[in-house]
């Protein structure tokens, strides 16, 4: 199991992805935004983080949470402001 993964190990990057894709795929919204949090503060790619970033605004978008969205949007253009999706 990836939870039990994670506790294993904290610091791997790509359980941390699996488990807030996971989390947003089934609509668990808190456990998605911790995990996303979780992965930014994991990478160091501000390409990367620019793509976290960018999900996890679009679960913001989906729950109308529309002033944390702007945000992170404006962070991840900070980031990577050639990111295509964050145009869309």
């Amino acid at each position: 199991h990836l939870r039990s993964l994670q506790r294993e190990q904290p610091h791997n990057l790509s359980v941390a992805l699996y488990l807030s894709d996971l989390y947003a795929r089934t609509d668990q919204v808190h456990n998605a935004v911790a995990q996303h949090k979780h992965a930014y503060m994991l990478s160091e790619d501000p390409h990367m983080r620019a793509q976290i970033l960018a999900h996890l605004a679009i679960i913001y978008y989906d729950h109308h949470m529309f002033d944390q969205m702007s945000e992170l949007v404006a962070q991840a253009e900070r980031l990577n402001h050639n990111f295509a999706p964050l145009y869309n």
